[in-house]
């Protein structure tokens, strides 16, 4: 486990997110994570995932095997908003149509003003670990 949130670095040294798609699961199955690299000092990566028995996190990025999304965020984001954000999914429980992995992503990466950069697999490194 760990903490925290933010709107660390890209491997360029932009802040961003970065959301990794089609990570194989241990069944075969594709996967999505986002992953938030935050500081202060060295940037870290935070690893959130949503699946069915709930949300986990922990330090530590992804080596994706298919689509990456990068965002580089016009101003950090602070670990109290990563907090609202999250906040305001309490009551949600991963449904594999209404809201998956997928769709707690997707709602994670709009979360935060930015500039989408590179597509395609491996886009934004493999984002640590």
């Amino acid at each position: 486990g760990g903490g925290g949130g933010g709107g660390g670095a890209s491997p360029a040294g932009h802040g961003g997110i970065s959301l990794p798609a089609g990570t194989i699961t241990e069944v075969g199955e594709p996967h999505f994570a986002i992953v938030f690299n935050y500081g202060p000092g060295a940037l870290r990566p935070l690893r959130l995932d949503w699946r069915p028995d709930g949300l986990s996190f922990f330090e530590g990025g992804l080596r994706p095997r298919e689509e990456v999304r990068l965002k580089v965020f016009h101003e950090p984001m602070k670990p109290s908003k990563l907090l609202g954000h999250l906040q305001r999914l309490e009551c949600r429980v991963y449904d594999p149509v209404a809201f998956n992995a997928q769709s707690f992503c997707e709602y994670l990466f709009d979360a935060a003003e930015g500039n989408e950069e590179g597509r395609g697999p491996g886009a934004s490194g493999d984002g640590g670990r």
